[in-house]
């Protein structure tokens, strides 16, 4: 999969967080933390995120893949002593290690790190040569990248599914541009993660749809699974997930038809966005196009 703009950056676009993502990260770790903590963590606290991953050697590279999440369930006391332990290798950087299944490694930071990193989503599958953090202090940080992948490697880590741990989302908590009437519906752990750090109004599933977005100008709908199933590099998933997500298009064009939603955008990663109004709606339903179909013809 070709990205146009990482997962990350599409959802700090779409939420209005107040970040410049040509010039630093999205604070992935920061907008995690901040949904996990029993106490809530100061806005001004830095955080890294760490992701469970394995890197295969492949001739003179290094491919990166993501660890399947049964795994990471399997190896919870683990992480934890190991979490433990980077605590006190690393006792100048880090000042909490949090282990989380769904959100992987949370690291609260001593000092800002003045780096850039690269999301796990646009790494996954590809050499990790050139995706490696960048910026002043770098080579700091490759240099702790490289370590925590031999201390992982003296732990028999593999044993549990991963041989190191990528960096991404470095940063503190941002503000927000502008807080509109916007609604979000999404399953996926990041995606209400920003949902909440920007007040969006979060879907609960016992509520009836139609009644829930009353007062809404803005209705965010997000479906991670099609992402996956590339990422896994599952047929069988990708088949389901497409179908999934034509049901949910089919339900937000019935929004639309009902006069429930003014207009629909659609974000796909390859970058080719498109939207549908009303007008337009009559057109799309008789020649009965699935959402699958429509992002392959904004390919062509």
């Amino acid at each position: 999969m070709a990205f146009e703009t990482s997962y990350e950056n599409l959802l700090a676009e779409l939420f209005d967080l107040d970040i410049d993502t040509t010039k630093t990260d999205v604070p992935i770790g920061a907008i995690l933390a901040q949904r996990i903590c029993v106490e809530k963590p100061l806005n001004s606290h830095h955080w890294l995120r760490g992701v469970p991953v394995n890197l295969i050697p492949d001739r003179d590279r290094l491919l990166l893949y993501q660890m399947e999440q049964q795994a990471r369930t399997q190896a919870e006391i683990f992480t934890r002593q190991i979490a433990d332990e980077l605590l006190n290798i690393f006792d100048d950087l880090f000042a909490e290690i949090l282990v989380d299944d769904t959100s992987g490694w949370l690291f609260r930071l001593k000092q800002p790190a003045q780096i850039t990193t690269s999301s796990i989503n646009e790494v996954s599958g590809k050499n990790i040569e050139n995706f490696l953090p960048a910026g002043d202090q770098a080579s700091q940080w490759i240099a702790v990248f490289n370590e925590i992948q031999m201390i992982l490697h003296a732990a028999d880590s593999a044993d549990y599914g991963f041989n190191a741990l990528w960096f991404e989302g470095v940063g503190s908590l941002p503000g927000i541009r502008s807080i509109r009437r916007t609604g979000s519906i999404g399953n996926e752990n990041l995606f209400r993660a920003v949902s909440e750090c920007s007040q969006a109004k979060l879907y609960d599933e016992s509520s009836d749809v139609r009644g829930w977005t009353d007062g809404l100008e803005r209705l965010i709908v997000s479906d991670m699974n099609i992402l996956q199933a590339v990422n896994e590099q599952s047929e069988e998933s990708l088949q389901q997930s497409l179908q999934t997500a034509n049901v949910q298009f089919s339900q937000m064009l019935s929004l639309l038809d009902e006069g429930c939603l003014s207009q629909i955008n659609v974000y796909p990663l390859n970058g080719s966005r498109f939207s549908i109004g009303k007008a337009g709606l009559l057109d799309l339903l008789k020649r009965r196009k699935e959402l699958s179909e429509l992002f392959e013809k904004t390919k062509s």
